[in-house]
């Protein structure tokens, strides 16, 4: 499927936060896709990058309960909201 983050997107996000976590799959597209976003809004906003411990773990396959049983020093500082609504994003 694949990775990005359109300007209009990146817009979104810059307009309602100033931290970012950034958590994308492991595989090699991922990794290179993730470094083209860090590099993008870290001019703009602070982002942590989490990577997954697990090959093969999908971070839109995990919930709440799990992403918080990550080690603690890869969640300092991040807090979990609503998910923004808007028309540049499909409803679940």
């Amino acid at each position: 499927m694949g990775s990005t983050l359109s300007p209009e997107h990146e817009d979104l996000l810059v307009s309602h936060t100033k931290q970012v976590a950034l958590m994308l799959d492991q595989d090699d597209a991922s990794k290179k896709v993730t470094e083209e976003i860090l590099s993008r809004l870290a001019r703009r906003v602070f982002v942590k990058v989490i990577e997954l411990p697990f090959p093969g773990d999908q971070p839109d396959g995990l919930r709440e309960e799990e992403v918080v049983k990550y080690p603690a020093a890869e969640l300092r500082g991040i807090q979990f909201s609503k998910k923004l609504s808007s028309p540049l994003m499909g409803e679940d």
